[in-house]
């Protein structure tokens, strides 16, 4: 963290599948900065029917917004073509300057600010849905993980339908268990009944 610098996430708290959700994600330069093309990366796992990530119409579903304190600008990028399994990119490139140590990246997923509902979660529902935080100091298109990594949980939905767990084959009087289970209107299956 003292060299490459270090980030923060909030909120990670518990998010509902197939909502709209806002995420800030600040980056603080470390002691090597950040050099003119250097940049930070924050990729998500390829298997994921989260929104696609977009940093062009404010206004729109899933817009990515970056702005730092540092003497530079920002170019953002999102792309769907990262290494496996991070398969889904969002990189900030410093142009037209340097950041010092110190300086911040602040990266908002979900922005609102514009009109943008917010950042669509996936519909299925997991303990971890993972920010990996990468970061190239020096532009060599090296991209190194950053020692905290983040992740928020995606849980159920509300119970949408009742489904009932039997065995398919059993002989006339033979006893047998039958389950309900709650799911949400994805499949998962809920506590929320």
């Amino acid at each position: 963290p003292d060299l490459y610098g270090h980030a923060v996430l909030g909120p990670v708290t518990a998010v509902e599948t197939r909502t709209y959700q806002r995420f800030t994600l600040t980056y603080t330069a470390g002691l090597l900065g950040l050099d003119d093309t250097a940049a930070i990366r924050v990729s998500f796992r390829m298997v994921s029917d989260t929104g696609h990530l977009q940093s062009d119409d404010p206004g729109a579903p899933n817009y990515v917004s970056a702005t730092t304190n540092g003497a530079a600008r920002i170019v953002l990028r999102c792309t769907r073509d990262g290494p496996r399994p991070w398969g889904t990119c969002v990189t900030a490139t410093v142009r037209g300057g340097y950041l010092s140590k110190g300086d911040t990246i602040t990266l908002v997923f979900g922005d609102m600010s514009h009109g943008s509902p917010g950042m669509l979660m996936q519909t299925f529902a997991e303990h971890g849905f993972e920010f990996r935080v990468q970061t190239d100091v020096q532009a060599t298109g090296n991209f190194l993980p950053l020692p905290q990594q983040f992740a928020v949980p995606v849980v159920a939905g509300p119970a949408y339908k009742w489904v009932a767990v039997l065995p398919t084959l059993r002989r006339p009087g033979e006893p047998f268990f039958l389950g309900l289970k709650a799911e949400d209107r994805y499949g998962n299956p809920t506590p929320q009944a």
